[in-house]
């Protein structure tokens, strides 16, 4: 199977992403949390800013560990990608150098054959 970078990266972007949209959410709590708070005076709104916050924590948790996620894809990827390489080259590197040995090897029994027909 073809390793694709490109679509790793953009799934790890993608986790960031979320992360990003979920930090919005939190964002937009807090705005509720606060319009809450200077438009609705009564005891329950102590019990519903805890849940709020309860809430936002969550959130911020959340979208710390989907960071964390894309960029390990991210890096992974990379890393995947590098070593998907190196192999290349080393396979390159190891078939240039048997192309070369039996080049050179084909060249000596040339030359041990065109002497052994030059001295009979």
């Amino acid at each position: 199977m073809e390793f694709n970078l490109s679509n790793a990266l953009n799934q790890g972007r993608r986790v960031n992403d979320i992360a990003a949209d979920i930090r919005g959410s939190k964002n937009s709590l807090n705005t509720v949390k606060g319009s809450l708070e200077s438009s609705w005076k009564a005891t329950e709104v102590t019990y519903i800013n805890h849940h709020f916050d309860n809430l936002t924590t969550e959130l911020s948790r959340l979208a710390t560990e989907l960071d964390s996620i894309g960029h390990d894809i991210q890096s992974t990827a990379n890393e995947i990608h590098r070593e998907i390489e190196e192999k290349k080259a080393a396979e390159a590197k190891a078939k240039a150098e048997a192309e070369a040995k039996a080049k050179a090897e084909a060249e000596a029994k040339a030359e041990a054959a065109a002497k052994a027909k030059a001295n009979p």
